[in-house]
């Protein structure tokens, strides 16, 4: 029996979701990432070779934008 599903873009497994970026998952894409109460130990895992900022909200709807709809560029959410 095959436990993923594709519907519209979206692939599910039970704990798996790979789908498109969209305007209403941007605040919490943001607020995982970068807001005040996230986990920043992830940026740890760059090495000294990449020097990437904390991005205000600003900034990172700002940049995060241009990747909206986008069929090359997906979000992967893994829930446990």
């Amino acid at each position: 029996m095959n436990d993923n599903l594709i519907e519209e873009g979206v692939e599910i497994r039970n704990d798996l979701i790979i789908k498109s970026i969209q305007k209403e998952d941007i605040l919490e894409l943001w607020q995982i990432s970068y807001g005040p109460k996230s986990d920043l130990h992830w940026m740890s895992f760059n090495a000294p070779y990449f020097e990437e900022p904390i991005l205000s909200w600003e900034e990172f709807s700002r940049k995060i934008s241009l990747k909206i709809n986008q069929p090359n560029v997906a979000l992967i959410i893994f829930q446990n």
